[in-house]
């Protein structure tokens, strides 16, 4: 902690918050600039990325990086970022008296502190000292940027959580903490877990729960691996799933249409290996019915000896999403009604593209907006160019409609809002897909739109995607819902003589 004696120096720290309602502690850092106001460092739907349960009271890691050069400041709490926001000027350090556990004026830590490091240089979370109970040496938590650009906001499991992925090393206290810390948040709260390219070796059954998505690098790029032999997958008799999504042990939601939309788990991309001679082992086994979406994925055993790849209760069956998933070498594959279920016609498939030229991150255009008003700067990246859009998890306010169309072919979000400011009538739309070209086609992924008007000939694509309301006018063309929530509302009826 770092205290200030004056309003020349500089102050960050740590607090608590205790938040009756929903009976949770949350930790967040804050950091006042010389003769500036505190910025508090908040993430997630409380107030903060680490949460505090009776049944988790362990250390927490608290990190402030000064980039001089960048001029940002960013504040990661448990090894991951919590927020960076601008900080223009130079940072001088010398302006005060340096106070660890609190500060001249009463305030104190009432914790322990087990260490305190100053470096030279702005670190990266990869670079950060780690405390594991098994010491490793010569190993990288530097992650490889593959399907989706680093700033869209989603968190690595290397980098953050300190996995390895070099297919020796045990992983399962790395996939443990993740998912303790990601699943399960408060409502509207959903996280997006990136796994980077490599070989994850774990030895005990990983479980997480609601309001997740796990994003793998390519089913051939990502994989999570049992052990060989592994203690407890080895009868048949006794079976134990590698994976288990199960929130069973949470406290129950909220039933709001927008809650349920958050509480969902998504996998994507990534291989599930049970290893060899275990022979009691299941690929991916379902709990609950908050399953939404699983696409390339592969769930094998190398040697036949596993019992069931994909396990999924019958009542959640018809609310899953399942694309490009391959079963091999399990007795039993998984529900034969999901993955050979017949499906009517298929939406057609937007190109990925580079993520490094054809995609535009929105907040890149942050400067456009009016006040609050987030239509200006969303109308602005869509008129750069760009093929893909993308929103990092926030929630985007406009005040008049923004119009889709030109080159832009798809929307995509890690569980982004486009929403109304409340001076925006509710029954309006916040986008209009008005594309005059009927051959174009427009993937909207992974978002919440509170409004959405189709007046375009051209093809809508509308996928792991929720929407507060959607009218369609006269000659609009095709709207594939695929594994998306649509309020279908009829279009406006005009007076006439109007258009």
């Amino acid at each position: 902690m770092k205290a200030r004696a004056n309003d020349g120096a500089a102050e960050w720290g740590l607090e608590a918050r205790y938040f009756a309602q929903q009976q949770q502690t949350y930790l967040h850092g804050f950091f006042t600039a010389p003769g500036s106001e505190t910025v508090h460092f908040r993430g997630g739907h409380y107030g903060s990325s680490a949460q505090i349960r009776s049944d988790n009271t362990g250390w927490r890691h608290m990190a402030f990086i000064y980039d001089a050069t960048a001029k940002t400041l960013t504040s990661c709490i448990d090894y991951y970022q919590s927020k960076t926001v601008p900080l223009p000027g130079e940072m001088k350090w010398d302006a005060g008296s340096f106070y660890i556990g609190g500060g001249p004026t009463g305030s104190h830590f009432a914790g322990r502190i087990d260490e305190v490091r100053l470096t030279k240089g702005a670190l990266r979370p990869s670079q950060f000292l780690r405390a594991r109970a098994d010491p490793i040496a010569g190993v990288s938590f530097d992650s490889i940027e593959t399907l989706l650009p680093r700033d869209s906001g989603y968190i690595d499991l290397k980098e953050s959580f300190g996995a390895i992925g070099d297919g020796r090393t045990d992983d399962t206290a790395a996939f443990r903490e993740a998912f303790r810390a990601l699943s399960d948040q408060g409502p509207l709260a959903h996280y997006t877990l990136y796994i980077a390219p490599g070989t994850y070796l774990v030895s005990d059954t990983l479980q997480s729960g609601h309001s997740l998505d796990i994003q793998g690098a390519g089913s051939a790029k990502t994989i999570i691996k049992l052990r060989d032999k592994c203690p407890g997958f080895v009868r048949a008799a006794d079976p134990r799933a590698v994976w288990q999504v199960d929130r069973s042990k949470t406290p129950p939601l909220v039933s709001e249409p927008a809650e349920a939309g958050a509480a969902g788990v998504s996998i994507y991309n990534l291989t599930v290996d049970s290893g060899k001679a275990n022979a009691g082992a299941k690929g991916i086994e379902v709990l609950d019915d908050h399953l939404r979406r699983v696409e390339d994925v592969q769930i094998r055993s190398v040697d036949g000896a596993g019992v069931v790849g994909l396990q999924i209760p019958p009542a959640a069956a018809g609310a899953v999403a399942v694309k490009d998933v391959h079963v091999q070498g399990f007795h039993v594959q998984g529900p034969a009604d999901v993955l050979s279920r017949p499906t009517a016609e298929n939406p057609p498939d937007v190109p990925w593209g580079d993520i490094h030229k054809d995609w535009v991150n929105v907040q890149n255009f942050a400067d456009k907006k009016a006040g609050e008003d987030w239509a200006p700067a969303i109308q602005a990246a869509i008129d750069s160019g760009a093929q893909t859009v993308y929103f990092p998890a926030d929630r985007y306010e406009v005040l008049s409609a923004v119009h889709v169309h030109g080159k832009v072919t798809r929307l995509f979000g890690l569980h982004s809002r486009i929403a109304h400011i409340v001076l925006f009538p509710a029954e309006e739309p916040v986008l209009i897909f008005d594309e005059p070209d009927a051959k174009r086609v427009l993937s909207i992924e992974r978002m919440e739109i509170e409004g959405l008007r189709h007046t375009s000939p051209a093809t809508l694509v509308l996928k792991s995607t929720g929407s507060g309301h959607y009218d369609a006018s006269d000659g609009c063309g095709k709207c594939f819902a695929d594994n998306a929530r649509v309020v279908e509302t009829p279009p406006p009826t005009l007076p006439t003589g109007t258009q």
